[in-house]
């Protein structure tokens, strides 16, 4: 029987990789445009950092909380 805590969890953990996955799909289904403006390299280089970011908190979750 799990805990609160532990459905919490995988509640929490569910709906982080629901979004990082509908992120990516999103990201991938139009191929950017390649462009020379700066400003949106960066935003695309944060966007890619920040999804890697949260599918490691995900693993990590999992493995502490539901494992």
């Amino acid at each position: 029987m799990m805990s609160n805590r532990a459905r919490f969890a995988v509640l929490v953990s569910v709906a982080v990789v629901t979004a990082a996955v509908a992120v990516s799909r999103y990201s991938r289904a139009e191929e950017p445009s390649k462009s020379n403006d700066p400003a949106l390299e960066r935003t695309r280089k944060q966007v890619l950092m920040l999804d890697d970011l949260y599918k490691t908190a995900v693993v990590f979750i999992t493995d502490k909380y539901v494992n």
